[in-house]
């Protein structure tokens, strides 16, 4: 993620998500990152490191949690995603950046 604008990442969010959170909310909550001019794209080509077995919930939500290694830090995410028509979309996000040396939770 290096963009300022949301939106396109926003639109392709299942259309569950997009009821319960405004872009506005969206930008907001990745404003830390956006300020901060944080640029993820390197972690695209690393292989995440999964922290709980990916599952289904009976509602039939696909649960990915885990973290990427990112030079001394870690970029933790947990990830909610749903089917719909042609591929998975996504129905929660979580993500935050911490320190390689914080052991919390993972």
């Amino acid at each position: 993620m290096n963009a300022h604008d949301l939106k396109p990442f926003f639109q392709d969010t299942a259309t569950e998500f997009q009821k319960q959170v405004t872009l506005e909310k969206f930008t907001a909550g990745f404003g830390t990152f956006v300020d901060h001019h944080v640029d993820l794209t390197p972690v695209e080509n690393k292989t995440p490191i999964l922290t709980v077995e990916p599952g289904m919930t009976p509602d039939g939500v696909l649960l990915v949690e885990g973290y990427f290694p990112f030079n001394n830090a870690r970029v933790k995410f947990a990830y909610k995603y749903v089917y719909r028509f042609t591929g998975w979309k996504l129905l929660g996000i979580n993500l935050n950046i911490a320190s390689a040396d914080s052991r919390q939770g993972t």
